[in-house]
């Protein structure tokens, strides 16, 4: 068969329920929600880590962190994985990105032919880096760790955005789709992602105070793991007000509407070019956010529904489709992997753990997974991953070693040692879904529900039992426990820097979960 052009729209941060065709009535998204009635909706797809880089990595190869080796933002993945976009290249595609990679390696390796990446801005994930363009703006950082804006708004206007002027470019592009080749064109838009600070008109369009709090925003942290206290309270989250849970979700539902605009351009402009009917289009994310959940607003640490679940939106091509369809079963973001391959024709590797979704679209089978699951790793304050298992009625979140989390910190750190991460250790979550679907009241100590628990910590066991070999994060998270301000390397600027070093040191390899 011919091959279908493959259009694939990725969002960074971006949670599923922010989108008026996921239920959100406060939010203005009439793009997205359009290109929703071409597609099949996936009500309940969830990503493999709540945080960019693994989650990219598992998306492109169809595996899970622990198997690819990026589980954190600073990690590299290991040699020998292959990606979607090489995959396609392999069979005559053409590969082209535009915008965001943040999978750690360069285009080349990762399969693709182009990459235009978005252009230089002072507006940035940890701050405004011109002295004149920061005097300009209204905004607030969170005064912490991983000190982000959490809202504000930019004096940038609206069209010289990075990602406005990327999408541009990308539109542009979309001319030089036809040809010999089949064409995958990725748009890589880094928008939701903070600083969650909107151009005008968008920071204006949502009044904070007629935002609804969620409802688990007044509930404390002592009942949950020992991680998330120390984000909790490292972060600063402890000093705000309620004023700036509302203004955060007003500056991120501003950039999810300054989205849409952006979405919809490259939609229209492929109508226009006649490239829309015969072609895959896909839009998704590669995880949430949250915005007052618990306290908390972006990642890390917790892993929430609102972190994990993210939109999955694709449009068949014409022939193939079935037409507008919502979907409840289970999805993994590691399922987009085979999935595109399949509806290309082509078969995927082997070492592929996704599932394609293509029986599924085209009606054939209503059901595809029971469960999914999802790994958490902060280099430098853990040493060993958090995972997730959930289904329908319960989710379960196994926090390891949590009482050795201060030996992480530094020998003057003012939680080092003390009651607050010391006492009451909790090593997980466990909620009950169907009676408490906003995961407030954990259920993991309570010796009620310990068959329960022990029934899920099984399947976690067999989860990692059955990935086979996986990366030695033991000898990485040792490598930067030794390294001053590792933590802020990892998660920061410095990325790359820690990332080459570990490299170099040999850290990353090929292993079996049990070697040393």
């Amino acid at each position: 068969m011919e091959r279908p052009n493959i259009f694939f729209i990725i969002l960074d941060e971006l949670r599923s329920d922010a989108l008026g065709c996921m239920g959100n009535t406060a939010v203005r998204t009439p793009n997205i929600d359009a290109f929703a009635r071409d597609c099949s909706v996936f009500e309940n797809c969830f990503c493999s880590s709540p945080m960019c880089a693994p989650s990219r990595e598992s998306l492109a190869t169809g595996r899970r962190c622990l198997s690819h080796g990026v589980l954190d933002n600073g990690f590299i993945p290991l040699e020998g994985e292959v990606s979607l976009y090489g995959v396609l290249k392999e069979n005559g595609y053409r590969t082209i990105n535009y915008g965001k990679l943040h999978t750690n390696c360069d285009y080349k390796t990762m399969g693709f032919d182009e990459h235009h990446p978005s252009k230089a801005s002072a507006v940035t994930v940890f701050g405004i880096t011109d002295r004149e363009l920061r005097a300009k703006a209204e905004f607030k950082k969170n005064e912490g760790d991983i000190s982000i804006i959490i809202h504000g708004k930019s004096p940038v206007p609206a069209n010289q955005t990075p990602d406005s002027v990327l999408t541009n470019e990308f539109v542009s592009a979309l001319k030089n789709a036809r040809g010999n080749n089949p064409v995958l064109m990725r748009l890589s838009i880094l928008d939701p992602h903070s600083p969650y600070i909107p151009s005008k008109p968008y920071c204006d369009l949502y009044d904070p105070a007629k935002l609804e709090l969620p409802p688990s925003f007044c509930c404390s942290v002592m009942n949950k793991p020992v991680l998330q206290r120390y984000f909790y309270k490292t972060r600063g989250f402890d000093r705000l007000e309620e004023m700036d849970y509302r203004k955060a979700i007003s500056s991120y539902y501003g950039l999810v509407s300054h989205v849409d605009d952006r979405v919809g351009m490259a939609l229209d402009e492929l109508k226009r070019l006649g490239l829309y009917d015969d072609a895959a289009v896909i839009l998704t994310s590669d995880h949430g956010t949250l915005l007052g959940e618990h306290g908390f607003i972006e990642k890390w640490g917790p892993m929430y529904d609102e972190l994990l679940r993210i939109p999955l939106l694709i449009k068949l091509p014409r022939g193939m489709n079935k037409g507008a369809q919502r979907l409840n079963t289970f999805a993994e973001n590691i399922d987009i992997m085979p999935t595109l391959l399949h509806i290309a024709g082509i078969a995927a590797p082997g070492q592929v753990q996704g599932k394609s979704l293509l029986p599924l679209l085209t009606g054939k089978t209503m059901q595809h997974k029971d469960k999914i699951f999802a790994e958490s790793f902060c280099g430098g304050v853990q040493n060993e991953p958090v995972i997730t298992v959930r289904d329908k009625q319960w989710k379960l979140t196994y926090y390891p070693a949590q009482d050795r989390l201060h030996e992480m910190l530094p020998g003057d750190h003012y939680l080092k040692y003390s009651d607050y991460l010391c006492e009451n250790i909790i090593d997980g979550e466990l909620y009950d879904l169907t009676a408490d679907p906003h995961e407030i009241n954990n259920l993991f100590s309570i010796n009620q529900y310990s068959n329960i628990k022990e029934k899920y910590m099984n399947e976690i066991n067999q989860f990692i039992n059955g990935l086979g070999n996986i990366v030695n994060y033991r000898a990485a998270c040792s490598t930067m426990s030794k390294q001053p301000g590792g933590y802020s390397l990892i998660q920061g600027n410095g990325r790359k820097r820690i990332a080459d070093f570990i490299k170099s040191d040999g850290a990353l390899y090929q292993c079996r979960r049990n070697s040393n």
